[in-house]
């Protein structure tokens, strides 16, 4: 043993060595150089934000030797094992967001909250009504694959897994846990990638809580809140939280030329085909010239218009202390939200200065090609979704050996709607369709814990969880008018449950050793049928799968400040209703159903360590690889169209694995650097139904991550800067679209963003907020962001 802590104790006094002697000037250097540049390059971004950390861990280190620091590292968690646990004890890794970490960043949409994490990619995707976040862990793509929990209680859409996090409550966060790996064995399907959980506060006294914003493209937002605890039993808390944003033209219109009279393709493009130029076509001027993200040549011709959006939420909640040993919670939330485009338009002009918006058009009098346009593809439907969440939780601690408790939750998500087009719309009306699809889920968990001595301890426990979902698609007489529908063209309904039970065992062999073993078995059973115009019903028939997740973990502390850990296990994903039984049309995309798609399945691993040096600086190092089958995701079977169509499938094989690392190091009590970078490799290595896709990159996956930033206070001052870059991601499964910098692309971006507070009295503060500091020009499918500036005021009693 003695060895053993040599050795280690000599390898990082080596690494200070090194630091010192050999790698200071060079780091002063590559510092001065690339922030200078502030360059895109993965490279550039990774070495700046890390030399900076270095740097500034070099000059302040030994001056600082004795300043306080704050750590994490004993704060309690209950995501890991549904018992509450050190983050230090959990074989697993760990991250909590608090409170005050919201409060310093400008979060106007609480996925704001969870991006600059290791591991976890935030990506906005596309879907009918709009764009989204796509929030997923460890290579996984998308929420479907990454448990999101309210209280203990699943969020993940019965209809498509999707989370609408833009109408989730902010202020009344108490915390949020972030757990990565494979957690099937406690949360079941969706928890491939990890678990996210948003815990909410149980106020301990009466208080107010005010806050507004504005800001960038008329960004207004308010925030209220009470709460008060009466008799030292009974807490009580509602608020409101209400955004609204005139926003920006984030979507154009990208059109390719044909060889002769026929159309482009649409948006993202497809070549056209046909001989020979038209006579009758007409010369316009105003288009842009670009390319797909495929490398085809094409025009940009217009935009849809600032994308409006609104959002709103109310939440109430009551703890009652029935004794010293019970309690019990109710949780209520309404959330309603909806996104429309304004006026659009038209880059192209006739000779005399007319705007175009429909013809057979050319851009050069020399030019073969010809573009045939209609009014249609300037034209955006519109959506909104209201839905209510119901929470109810009874806790009893029968003593200090036997505590249990009972889960209950339903989400109503009543209206969920949009409208689209037909290709013979105009500007000011023409059919088109309103695909309404109210789904809800209903969750009921039971679960005890029982002390087996002071070094052992087993959960156990049973639920049932129940997801129904319809979609039905309507005729409109007009497009811009919910109420105008004639008659229905088709009805979709899917149902799905899951009976399941689980066991784990948490065994502590010595006092610096931690064994987590588990396993929980699901029963899942789906069905559907689709009933279309002439009312002829088609059955899908019944499914059944059970499925078992094993957990095997281990956490080992060979010294005070060291924690080895490892973890092995299974998870799986039942397919959502959607991609069962729904075929899915916006103005991008067509995606067809599947009701023979199996469950996606996971082996996984990982090993890691956790090491809190000298000089108050904490790094974590983490080692993953999920071995997954059955992959479901969208192919794209036939451009040749507009739009695009797509078909749910089981891609076969594949892999993510990946490493994860973090520091954080406090130089003074009111000064923090913090950093993390990930590297994974997601990627499909069998596919027999498409073989251009094996050993290509999965959609929406980026291969390299990166967060850099800093955490200042002094006195009455408080400022957060926080720097986010995020790799090239593909949307094709065969990562066609390379090209960087067009509409319908992904790029590659490095951000950065701060928040200025001014305390001038005890409970007021005063901020500015700038996000896109460097006014970066980036593409997630829409053209992102720029340098945008918001101002807050909150007042907090």
């Amino acid at each position: 043993m003695f060895k053993e802590r040599s050795g280690y104790i000599g390898l990082f006094a080596n690494i200070q060595y090194v630091m010192e002697s050999h790698l200071r000037k060079r780091i002063y250097k590559r510092c001065e150089q690339y922030i200078t540049r502030l360059c895109l390059s993965r490279s550039s971004i990774m070495l700046a934000g890390f030399a900076l950390i270095l740097c500034l861990f070099e000059i302040c280190s030994n001056a600082c030797a004795d300043a306080p620091i704050s750590l994490l590292l004993d704060d309690v968690v209950v995501t890991a094992t549904k018992t509450e646990r050190k983050i230090q004890d959990i074989p697993a890794n760990v991250t909590v967001i608090t409170r005050e970490s919201i409060e310093r960043r400008n979060i106007l949409s609480l996925d704001d909250a969870l991006r600059n994490q290791a591991g976890l990619s935030s990506i906005m995707a596309q879907d009918s009504t709009g764009s989204s976040r796509n929030i997923g862990l460890r290579g996984f793509r998308g929420q479907g694959r990454t448990q999101i929990l309210l209280n203990g209680h699943p969020l993940n859409g019965g209809y498509n897994g999707i989370v609408d996090w833009s109408s989730l409550p902010i202020y009344n966060i108490e915390r949020i846990e972030i757990v990565r790996g494979p957690y099937s064995a406690l949360y079941g399907g969706t928890a491939m990638g990890g678990t996210i959980q948003i815990i909410t506060h149980d106020p301990e006294k009466t208080s107010v809580y005010l806050k507004g914003i504005y800001g960038e493209d008329r960004t207004k937002a308010f925030h209220l809140h009470f709460g008060t605890r009466v008799w030292d039993r009974l807490s009580f808390s509602i608020g409101y939280e209400g955004r609204k944003t005139d926003g920006y033209i984030d979507q154009y219109i990208v059109k390719t030329l044909s060889s002769g009279t026929g159309s482009g393709g649409g948006s993202g493009g497809g070549s056209g085909s046909g001989g020979g130029g038209s006579p009758a076509a007409k010369l316009v001027t105003g288009a842009i010239s670009t390319l797909t993200p495929t490398g085809y040549p094409a025009y940009i011709i217009g935009d849809k218009g600032d994308h409006l959006s609104e959002n709103q939420g109310v939440t109430t909640q009551l703890s009652f202390d029935v004794s010293p040993s019970i309690v019990t919670k109710a949780f209520f939330m309404h959330q309603c939200s909806s996104n429309s485009y304004e006026q659009s338009h038209s880059y192209l002009f006739d000779p005399n200065g007319n705007a175009v918006w429909k013809g057979s058009l050319k851009f050069d009098p020399n030019q073969a090609g010809t573009m045939t346009l209609n009014e249609f593809s300037f034209i955006s439907g519109e959506g909104e979704k209201s839905k209510n969440i119901y929470q109810f939780s009874f806790m009893h601690h029968i003593n200090q050996d036997i505590n249990y408790r009972l889960l209950t939750g339903y989400t109503d998500e009543y209206l969920n709607r949009y409208t689209l087009q037909s290709q013979n719309s105009t500007l000011t009306g023409g059919a088109g369709t309103l695909n309404e699809t109210p789904s809800s889920s209903l969750h009921i968990e039971g679960d005890t814990f029982l002390a087996l001595g002071k070094k052992h301890g087993i959960t156990i426990g049973i639920g049932y969880f129940e997801n129904n979902a319809e979609d039905n698609e309507w005729e409109l007489s007009d497009w811009r008018y919910y109420n105008s529908r004639t008659k229905r063209l088709s009805l979709t309904e899917g149902n799905d449950s899951t009976v399941f039970a689980f066991i784990q065992d948490e065994y502590s062999i010595k006092d610096n050793i931690l064994i987590l073993a588990g396993v929980r078995y699901d029963y899942w059973q789906s069905k559907g049928k689709q009933i279309d115009a002439n009312q002829c019903i088609t059955h899908f028939g019944e499914r059944n799968k059970d499925n078992y997740s094993p957990r095997l973990g281990i956490s080992y502390h060979p010294w005070k400040k060291t924690q080895l850990r490892a973890m092995a296990g299974k998870a799986f994903r039942s397919p959502p209703i959607q991609a069962l039984y729904n075929t899915s049309i916006s103005t991008k995309q067509i995606t067809k159903m599947n009701p023979d798609l199996e469950p996606e399945k996971t082996i996984s691993w990982e090993l890691g360590i956790d090491q809190e040096l000298a000089y108050r600086t904490n790094i974590s190092a983490t080692y993953f690889e999920n071995h997954i089958t059955n992959m479901i995701y969208p192919r794209l079977i036939d451009s040749s169209t507009t739009p695009d169509i797509y078909l749910k499938e089981n891609a076969g094989k594949g892999i993510t694995r990946g490493v994860e690392f973090a520091v954080e190091h406090s130089i003074t009590s009111g000064l923090l650097l913090w950093g993390n970078l990930t590297y994974q490799e997601a990627k499909i290595t069998q596919n027999p139904a498409n073989p251009a896709s094996e050993g290509k990159r999965c959609p929406l996956v980026p291969w390299s991550m990166a967060n850099v930033g800093m955490n200042f206070d002094k006195d009455s001052f408080h400022t957060s800067i926080a720097g986010q870059y995020t790799g090239k991601v593909y949307k094709e499964d065969n990562n066609s679209d390379y090209i960087t910098g067009v509409f319908g692309g992904y790029d590659p971006y490095f951000i950065l963003n701060a928040k200025f507070t001014y305390t001038p009295l005890k409970n007021l503060n005063l901020s500015l907020s700038v996000d896109n500091i460097l006014d970066r020009e980036y593409y997630e499918f829409n053209k992102a962001p720029g340098r945008s500036f918001f101002g807050e005021i909150s007042y907090s009693y």
